[in-house]
């Protein structure tokens, strides 16, 4: 916008220069309707007052019909930059982008809580025990995130899986059972 601007400024001969004004005018118009944020830029709005100046310097007070469609286009911008003006400023985000939210309280890493549950995934039986099932404790599942789980690389990856599936296969039956019970 701003060469836009530079060249409009630099061309001496008014009729050319109306309907390169004209042209720019309507595409600044177009970019405010079709991008629903442009009119809050401020950049943006400093070139339309900028345009604002070139037609001002080309009027010289005439009520001429060739500054008409121009003139349009200009109100119909700085209404749009009005509005954006009167907008609250947004508000930042609180989150970091890479931050991740748990909604899950943090839970007690494996082992411990009945007489199946291992910190070593290959001591664990794939059917529920009866202490398992008679447990009132919350099978150990791993988080979503990385930073919280209890091993990493190819062993975590093994561990992940295989509490995951367990839980997806033998955890119905499990609360089924602990139900009937």
């Amino acid at each position: 916008m701003d060469s836009i601007c530079s060249v409009l400024e630099s061309i001496s001969e008014d009729d050319i220069r109306v309907q390169w004004l004209e042209v720019s005018l309507a595409v600044c118009s177009r970019i405010m309707f079709v991008n629903s944020t442009a009119f809050i830029h401020k950049g943006l709005g400093e070139q339309i007052l900028r345009m604002q100046d070139i037609l001002t310097a080309i009027d010289n007070g005439s009520t001429s019909k060739r500054l008409y469609v121009p003139r349009r286009y200009l109100g119909h911008l700085l209404r749009r930059l009005e509005t954006g003006a009167q907008l609250p400023p947004a508000r930042q985000p609180k989150l970091q982008q890479n931050e991740i939210v748990s909604f899950a309280p943090p839970q007690e890493s494996p082992g411990g809580r009945h007489d199946n549950d291992h910190t070593d995934f290959s001591s664990i039986q794939i059917l529920p025990t009866v202490d398992e099932i008679l447990s009132a404790e919350a099978e150990y599942l791993p988080e979503r995130d990385p930073s919280r789980w209890q091993l990493s690389g190819l062993a975590g990856l093994l561990d992940r899986n295989f509490r995951l599936l367990r839980e997806d296969s033998v955890g119905q039956l499990r609360d089924a059972v602990r139900q009937a019970i």
